[in-house]
């Protein structure tokens, strides 16, 4: 009997590995966001009610599809950066969060390169299937270049028009889906 209680209560911890809580509000360190992007977790929950302030970009490693919900939570920086981005190609499902940049910044008044993104997405080379942004209740502003990028380019910010029209992509295909999302003061 007790082999058998000790097995389930393994299988229901295995069971819940892949979600991880934001506790707080803080850049890093314990139940923080940057915290739970490192874990491996794919969904994470922010529970909190606090805004978050980042310094450096907020990354997830994974490959695996993330899904990342907010508690109307305001994302920002004073920095010119990145501020969440997916290195991987993973798909992404968004909701209830604010991205804020340091601001300041229009098509008309771009910064100077590097300029940092609201969300960017990295599609691996040679990744197939479908890479999937679905996003609800999201808003971005402030940041120096895009607000969201996907690129699916070799060259990463290299491509296309800003390479003279060079570069590959993989054969994957690239489906977005927005509900109630804003974009604002984007270069």
């Amino acid at each position: 009997m007790q082999v058998a209680a000790v097995s389930g209560l393994l299988v229901a911890s295995v069971a819940h590995a892949d979600v991880a809580m934001v506790e707080n509000g803080l850049d890093s360190g314990q139940g923080s966001l940057r915290e739970a992007l490192a874990s491996g977790a794919t969904e994470i929950v922010i529970a909190t009610g606090d805004d978050i302030t980042i310094y450096t970009p907020l990354t997830y490693a994974g490959e695996d599809a993330l899904e990342l919900i907010g508690n109307g939570n305001t994302i920002s920086t004073p920095n010119n950066i990145n501020m969440l981005q997916l290195t991987q190609g993973a798909s992404l499902t968004i909701s209830d969060l604010h991205f804020e940049g340091p601001d300041g910044w229009s098509i008309l008044n771009q910064a100077v390169s590097p300029a940092g993104k609201g969300i960017f997405i990295d599609v691996r080379d040679g990744q197939k299937g479908k890479v999937r942004l679905t996003a609800t209740n999201l808003s971005v502003a402030g940041v120096a270049n895009h607000g969201i990028h996907i690129s699916d380019c070799d060259l990463a910010d290299e491509c296309g028009g800003g390479g003279g029209g060079a570069g590959g992509g993989s054969p994957a295909s690239i489906v977005v889906t927005f509900n109630g999302v804003s974009l604002d003061s984007v270069g």
